[in-house]
């Protein structure tokens, strides 16, 4: 079997699972179809030949952020939800959109090609591990963008950290007041 059967056998069933995680009962389930839309995604990252995205595709979103959703339905103990029907409008019109846009995705219908947003410069003609060919583009085409993530991502960290410390919760330790106290009151006989 070529690549290309590959990648279009990966595509319908990532097309499929996605379907699935949106139209099944149990919330729980749902997860779960999630989980396996994204460990396909990351086998066909692999078959790309992307293997830093692919890896760290699986290990951030299968490993970390499914988990955690996971955890937390499992936890709230969300009931199932009541069942769509199945011959409402809005049930049709997804589906259709949905295959339509996955038709002309994949079998190049429409034949638009659009031109990429940048061109490959001469340095990633030659043969490189992608990861290297990542750092570079990253550090060489496009740094303040780069820089620019990470001043965003630093500055949810500190709302995060400020949003969970409120002043009023917040016990304050007096080292004064505790050098200065009696240690007959203090320590418990």
């Amino acid at each position: 079997m070529d690549s290309d059967s590959v990648v279009y056998i990966l595509k319908f069933l990532i097309f499929l699972a996605s379907l699935l995680v949106i139209f099944v009962y149990n919330p729980v389930h749902s997860v779960f179809l999630l989980v396996v839309v994204f460990i396909l995604v990351s086998f066909l990252l692999l078959v790309l030949g992307v293997e830093f995205l692919a890896f760290a595709f699986l290990l951030i979103y299968v490993g970390a952020i499914m988990i955690l959703f996971l955890f937390v339905i499992m936890m709230l103990n969300i009931p199932t939800r009541m069942p769509i029907q199945r011959t409402s409008i809005l049930f049709i019109v997804i589906v259709a959109l949905s295959l339509m846009t996955f038709i002309s995705t994949n079998f190049d219908l429409f034949q638009t090609h659009i031109n990429p947003p940048f061109q490959l410069s001469p340095l990633f003609i030659e043969p490189q591990a992608n990861l290297v060919n990542l750092g570079v583009y990253l550090f060489t085409q496009i740094p303040l963008a780069f820089l620019l993530v990470g001043i965003i991502l630093f500055i949810s960290i500190l709302g995060a950290i400020t949003l969970t410390h409120s002043h009023l919760a917040t016990r304050r330790q007096n080292i004064l007041t505790q050098v200065f106290e009696d240690r007959d009151l203090v320590i418990l006989r």
